[in-house]
This record gives C-alpha cells, structure tokens and sequence, in this order.
C-alpha cells in the first residue's frame, strides 16, 4: 500500500548460544588430540610431524573460523573457507573410505564397533562444516558491511 515502508530482507539471525558450547568443545578436542599426537611420538619422524603439523593447522583455523563466524568478525576470505571446506569433506571420505570397508560383511567384531564408532564421529564435525559454508559462501551475518550490532 501507499505509504508503508519497503519490505527489506531479514538479517541472518544471530547464532545460537549452543554454537558457544561446541566452540569449547572443539577447542578441548582439538587441545586432547595434540596432546595425544605429543605423547604418542606422532612427530617422530618428518613426514608423520608435517602430516600432524597439517592436521593441527587445519583444525585450528576451522577453530578461529567458528570463533569469527560466532562474533560475526569477517575473518580472511570467503576464499579461504572454500578451502577448509574442502579440505574437512576430504579428510571426512578419507575417513569414510578407511573404516567402511570393515564393516561388511558384519561379524560384530570390535574392529567393526570401533569402526562404527569412528564414523559415527564424523557427525561431531556437521556443525563445522555448516560453519564453514556459511562462511565460504558469504554469510550475511559475517560478510555485512554494514556497522555490527
């Protein structure tokens, strides 16, 4: 009608504060897993150090990614995202095409539970991975110009 204001576009809507909790989740995770790759001697040798080194590397900038995304700070580039993201689905079928195979045919074996277990994990990284497409493909709540709330 006459007279009303234009329609404009809602914002993205803020995060939820559960994201906060997976953040700390992470985080302790990630702290756990170099921990463990320490005590284990996972940097005994150069190439199992620069494997590690990649790993660590990765997680920790999907890590300031998720923190960025969380504070709505637009954090490098959505190119980059775009990198992380693939970089995390490949090491996900990596992942996939390691344990998979043993799970047929099914024995109950405890390498198959362990098996499953691990790919069951792999749904601990969604969140992520929504993250990081969210950032990769120019998240209103990030990548807004205009002055935060």
């Amino acid at each position: 009608m006459a007279g009303e204001p234009a329609q404009q576009p809602e914002p993205d809507p803020r995060p939820s504060p559960l994201w906060w909790g997976y953040l700390a989740l992470v985080a302790v995770m990630a702290a756990l897993n170099l921990a463990d790759l320490v005590t284990q001697g996972s940097f005994g040798s150069f190439g199992a150090m620069l494997l590690s080194a990649a790993l660590l590397s990765h997680d920790a900038i999907c890590i300031a990614g998720l923190y960025a995304y969380i504070r709505a700070i637009p954090l490098f580039v959505p190119a980059l995202w775009r990198v992380m993201l693939t970089l995390m689905i490949a090491r996900m079928l990596v992942v996939v095409s390691f344990l998979a195979p043993n799970l047929v045919p099914w024995e109950g074996s405890s390498e198959q539970y362990i098996a499953l277990g691990g790919l069951a994990g792999l749904l601990f990284w969604t969140p992520m991975l929504i993250i990081l497409w969210r950032l990769a493909f120019r998240s209103r709540h990030v990548w807004d110009t205009a002055p935060a709330r």
